[in-house]
């Protein structure tokens, strides 16, 4: 069993990939990721002390928590596998992009290293 108050908190992973992201601000004003920097160290703690092979991710929104999830298991330097899926096939606060357009662009631009099996259903 996993002590929530025993995971260390990793920013690491969030500080080097959201740079290289396109950034993404809504007509009022709010700014991609939707997680905060906080939920994101805790996420990425979970991640490393956990180690997972296969993680599935619910709601992608506009992909920048999923491109944080992805450096975080890039760090580990392990095989991983990510399915990430979401109902909408656009982004909910811009219909000009695709869900998931952050994590698209990183692996576009080949911001991790090969392999990555990241699966996206709209």
């Amino acid at each position: 069993m996993i002590k929530l108050n025993a995971i260390p908190l990793d920013y690491e992973p969030r500080r080097k990939i959201l740079p290289k992201l396109p950034e993404f601000v809504s007509p009022k004003g709010e700014r991609e990721p939707e997680m905060t920097e906080f939920q994101s160290a805790f996420l990425c703690g979970a991640i490393k002390q956990v180690r997972p092979k296969k993680i599935l991710e619910v709601s992608v929104a506009g992909g920048a928590t999923t491109a944080i999830i992805l450096q975080a298991l890039e760090n580990l330097g392990e095989p991983y596998e990510m399915h990430s899926v979401d109902v909408a096939a656009k982004f909910y606060r811009d219909n000009s992009k695709a869900s998931g357009f952050m994590a698209t662009f990183a692996l576009e631009n080949n911001l991790f290293a090969p392999p990555v099996n990241l699966v996206r259903q709209p």
